[in-house]
């Protein structure tokens, strides 16, 4: 959104830090007006992640 370029985090750790990045400017003037949608789709991953909790080798790695 700010025209820079960014990248993804690259692993577990990096995410916990950007997720708690995100928790700590939630009042920013750029995020407050997608709180909603942004509150959605960690949602939707927090239920992903907690339903393939089994491991690596849980439902996702049986699809492949």
């Amino acid at each position: 959104m700010s025209g820079e370029p960014y990248t993804l985090p690259e692993d577990a750790v990096e995410w916990i830090e950007a997720l708690a990045a995100l928790r700590r400017d939630v009042d920013n003037p750029k995020i407050h007006p997608c709180r909603q949608h942004v509150a959605r789709a960690c949602m939707r991953t927090a239920e992903a992640l907690l339903v393939d909790a089994s491991g690596p080798e849980g439902p996702s790695a049986r699809k492949r």
